[in-house]
C-alpha cells in the first residue's frame, strides 16, 4: 500500500504544490475540492435531516421532504454557482419523480441513513428501492454506478467521517493500484459498499500514520480524486474528439473497441493525421451520425432532423503515433445519450465548443428548444412562397442556418483573414444540411497552386493492364464530375461541394469552359429540360451540364492572396460575404488580460498599417485560459504573423506592438552593432557608402502580463 500511497501523493503534491498536510498547506486544495462537500454536509444537517429523522405523517410535508433531499444533488452554494457531485445523468431521473413517488423516496432515505438495521441490509433495500421507484427513468447501461454514486453521496452528507461519494472510475483505479479487486460491475449492494468502506477505512489509516493528517473520509477521497492519473491532465490543454467505428460502412465496432480498450482508424490512407494529434489523456467518444423525421424528443417540424448518437466515452491512455490506433479506458458507467443538430460526420472530429462537450462528455442535458427553434425557422423558409417578401431570412451568425432554396443554386465564398472560423463555417454550419440516412452528399477539396483542370474536372489517368502489364490511359472524372453526376441523378436532394482555399489555385486552368456552367441561370433543371446549357468535355466527349441542385461553397483567406486579384468573371458568378475576426467571442478576463480587447487594439493597427486583409482571426485565441496560453499563441502565432505581413519592417511590427504609455515595443529588442566591430578592416571598404551603425532587431521569447496591459494602457 506503501508504494501506491506515495505515488498518489506525489500526484497530489504536483497539482497542488502548498500542500503539506490535510490542513497544512491545503487552503488551495481544500477550496477545489473539500469546500463544497462540507458546505452540503451542513446544509443537510441543517435543514434536511431534522425531517428525515422523524418523518412527517402528512403526505404533502413527506413528498417536500423528498424534494429538498433531491434538491441538495444540484444545490447552489454560497459561490453561487450549483455543484454537480453526482453525475446530471443520475440527478435528471430524480427531478422528474411525481409528489408520491418523492414521499416515497424520502421514505427510502430516511430508512437508508438513520434506519435501525446494519448499514448493509439498509443499503441492500435502498438501491432496489430507488430502481423500482425511478422504473424505465433509470439508465439502463449507467444504473450500476447510478446506485452506487446516489447512495453514497446521501451517506456522505449524513456522516463524512465513515462515507464519501464513490467515483467509479477513479476508485476502480485506485482499488487495482492498492493490490484490491475493483467493484463488481453491477448495482450495489450491502457487502459491496462494506467491502469499499473498510478498504477506505484502511487507506485512512495508511495517511494517518505517514502524518497526512486527514479529517475524514472527504480527504480519503480526495487523494484518491486529485492523485487519479487523470486528474494531473492540464484541462486547458485536454482535447476532445468523437471517433466513427463503422469500417467501410460494413461493420459495427463499437462493442469490439470497448471490450478490447482501444480504437482503430479503419482507413488504410485517411485520416492519419488527425489521430496522431490525439493525445494521451484527451477524451474520445464513439459517435453514429443519421438524420430522422420521426421518434423526436421535440417538434421537428418535418424536417429531417440531423441525430448524433454517442454510444461510449472514454480517455486516452496510449497513442503510438502510427495514425491509425489508440488505446482508451472506456467509461463503464457511461450511458449512451443523442445529440440533436449539432453533429460531426467525419471518422475524428475533435469538438471544441463548451456546450458541444458538455453534452457529449460531461453528461449535461442538451436544451432542446434550440433545435426546436432552428428546425421551425428552416420549415417555414422552405414553404415560403418564392419571392415572399414577408419571411425574414434566418440569419447565419445567429447559429441558425440559412434555409437551403431548393429553386435557385447557391454560389457563395466566404472570405477573410486567417483564423476567423470561415471553414468552421463550413464544417460545422453548413456540411450536416446535405447529409441524411444515405451518408454525405456533398464532396470536399482544398485546392493548391499545382491543381489542374484534369485533377478538378477530368483527366487522363495511367493504368496498368493486369493481365498484360501494360501502361494505358484511361479518362477518369475528377472530384467536380463526380459530385455533378451524383446530383444530376437525385434531383429530388441537394448536393454540395466545398473548396477550401479556392484562391490558391489557378481558377481559369481549373475551371476551364465551366466557368460559364456554374452561372445560376445556366444550370440544368431536371423539371425543365429546356433550361441550361450542355458543353461537350474534351475527353470524354460527354455533354456536360452542371445541375441546379449543386451548390458551391468555398472559402478565401484574403491575408494569402489579394480579393481584387480573384478572376474577374469568377467574383461575377459568386456571392461573396465577409467572415472577419469576432472579439466577441474571446474572454474578457484571463488572468486580468480582457483578450477581446486585445485582439479589437491589434486588428485596429494592423488595418492602419496594412490592410483589413492580414487582420489577425480570433480563433488563433479561442483556447486561451491561461497567460500561459496566451504567450503561446504570441509565440507561435501572432508575432510570426506580424513578421510576414510586414515583411521584417521592424519600424511597423514595433508600432502594432507599442506600450500606448512608454512610446515603444516591449515585444521587440533593438540593439545597435558597430560594424566595425563585426567585421573588422572588411568593412572599411564599404564604410563611406554605409552607415556606421547597424540595428539588429529580436522579438522577446518571454512575456509579463504587464507587456499586454501596456498594449491596453
Amino acid at each position: 500500500m506503501q508504494d501506491a500511497l506515495n505515488q498518489y501523493l506525489s500526484r497530489l503534491r504536483a497539482a497542488f504544490p502548498t500542500f503539506v498536510t490535510f490542513g497544512e498547506g491545503s487552503k488551495d486544495l481544500d477550496s477545489e475540492e473539500r469546500r463544497d462537500k462540507i458546505e452540503l454536509v451542513e446544509v443537510f444537517q441543517n435543514e434536511v435531516a431534522p425531517s428525515l429523522k422523524t418523518l412527517p405523517n402528512d403526505e404533502g410535508a413527506l413528498a417536500q421532504t423528498g424534494a429538498d433531499v433531491i434538491a441538495l444533488f444540484t444545490r447552489k452554494l454560497s459561490n453561487g454557482a450549483p455543484q454537480y457531485l453526482v453525475g446530471y445523468r443520475y440527478t435528471g431521473p430524480l427531478q422528474k419523480l411525481t409528489a408520491s413517488d418523492r414521499a416515497r423516496f424520502a421514505s427510502l432515505t430516511a430508512d437508508l441513513l438513520y434506519g435501525d438495521d446494519p448499514l448493509a441490509e439498509r443499503v441492500d433495500r435502498f438501491v432496489p428501492g430507488l430502481r423500482a421507484l425511478l422504473a424505465d427513468s433509470a439508465p439502463a447501461t449507467g444504473w450500476s454506478a447510478m446506485s452506487r454514486s446516489v447512495t453514497s453521496f446521501l451517506l456522505m452528507v449524513s456522516d463524512p467521517s465513515r462515507h464519501v461519494i464513490i467515483k467509479t472510475r477513479e476508485f476502480n483505479r485506485a482499488l487495482k493500484a492498492y493490490g484490491h479487486e475493483p467493484m463488481p460491475n453491477r448495482a450495489l449492494t450491502g457487502e459491496d459498499y462494506l467491502s469499499v468502506q473498510s478498504w477506505l477505512f484502511g487507506l485512512r489509516d495508511a495517511m494517518r500514520a505517514a502524518g497526512l493528517g486527514p479529517r475524514d473520509l472527504i480527504d480519503v477521497q480526495t487523494l484518491i480524486w486529485v492523485g487519479d492519473v487523470n486528474y494531473s491532465q492540464d484541462e486547458t490543454n485536454r482535447q476532445y474528439w468523437v471517433l466513427g467505428a463503422y469500417w467501410y460502412n460494413k461493420d459495427d465496432m463499437t462493442q469490439t473497441f470497448v471490450t478490447e480498450g482501444r480504437w482503430e482508424n479503419g482507413f488504410d490512407d485517411q485520416y492519419e493525421e488527425e489521430v496522431k494529434q490525439v493525445r494521451v489523456g484527451d477524451r474520445v467518444a464513439i459517435k453514429s451520425t443519421n438524420t430522422r423525421k420521426k421518434d423526436l424528443p421535440f417538434n421537428g417540424h418535418g424536417c429531417s432532423v440531423s441525430c448524433m448518437n454517442i454510444k461510449a466515452v472514454g480517455t486516452v491512455t496510449n497513442n503510438p503515433d502510427d495514425g491509425h490506433n489508440l488505446k482508451v479506458e472506456w467509461d463503464a458507467d457511461f450511458e449512451p445519450v443523442t445529440i440533436y443538430r449539432n453533429t460531426y460526420w467525419l471518422v475524428i472530429q475533435r469538438v471544441q465548443d463548451k456546450q458541444q462537450i458538455d453534452w457529449i462528455f460531461n453528461g449535461v442535458p442538451q436544451p432542446l428548444n434550440e433545435p426546436e427553434a432552428y428546425y421551425q425557422a428552416r420549415a417555414q423558409q422552405e414553404n415560403q412562397p418564392p419571392g415572399d417578401p414577408g419571411a425574414a431570412p434566418v440569419n447565419l451568425a445567429d447559429g441558425v442556418m440559412t434555409a437551403i432554396n431548393t429553386d435557385t443554386p447557391v454560389n457563395r465564398i466566404y472570405y477573410g483573414p486567417p483564423g476567423c472560423g470561415k471553414t468552421f463555417r463550413l464544417q460545422d454550419k453548413l456540411m450536416p444540411e446535405y447529409r441524411d440516412e444515405r451518408g454525405a452528399r456533398y464532396r470536399f477539396v482544398t485546392f493548391h497552386p499545382s491543381m489542374s483542370y484534369e485533377e478538378f474536372v477530368e483527366g487522363l489517368r495511367p493504368i496498368i493492364d493486369e493481365t498484360t502489364k501494360e501502361l494505358r490511359y484511361e479518362v477518369k472524372p475528377g472530384i467536380f464530375r463526380e459530385i455533378c453526376e451524383l446530383a444530376e441523378k437525385d434531383p429530388g436532394h441537394r448536393y454540395a461541394l466545398f473548396i477550401d482555399e479556392i484562391n490558391r489555385a489557378n481558377i481559369a486552368k481549373v475551371l476551364g469552359e465551366l466557368i460559364t456552367l456554374i452561372e445560376p441561370d445556366k444550370r440544368i433543371r431536371a423539371d425543365d429540360g429546356q433550361r441550361g446549357i450542355h458543353l461537350i468535355l474534351p475527353y470524354s466527349r460527354l455533354s456536360f451540364g452542371v445541375p441546379a441542385n449543386l451548390d458551391l461553397y468555398a472559402t478565401m483567406n484574403s491575408a494569402d492572396r489579394s480579393i481584387a486579384l480573384l478572376d474577374t468573371a469568377l467574383r461575377r458568378r459568386f456571392q461573396f460575404e465577409e467572415v472577419g475576426p469576432d472579439p466577441d467571442l474571446l474572454p474578457t478576463d484571463v488572468e486580468g488580460i480582457d483578450l477581446a480587447a486585445l485582439l479589437k487594439t491589434l486588428n485596429e493597427r494592423i488595418e492602419l498599417l496594412a490592410d483589413r486583409d492580414h487582420r489577425l482571426g480570433h480563433a488563433y485565441f479561442m483556447g486561451v485560459a491561461t497567460l500561459a496560453d496566451l504567450d503561446r499563441v504570441f509565440a507561435e502565432h501572432v508575432l510570426p504573423l506580424l513578421v510576414e505581413y510586414f515583411h521584417d519592417d521592424w519600424g511597423q511590427i514595433a508600432l502594432v506592438l507599442v506600450n500606448r504609455t512608454l512610446g515603444r515595443s516591449e515585444f521587440v529588442t533593438t540593439m545597435e552593432l558597430n560594424p566595425g566591430q563585426v567585421f573588422g578592416k572588411g568593412w572599411e571598404a564599404y564604410a563611406a557608402r554605409r552607415s556606421e551603425v547597424l540595428l539588429r532587431h529580436r522579438l522577446v521569447s518571454e512575456f509579463t502580463q504587464a507587456m499586454y496591459l501596456g498594449l491596453l494602457a
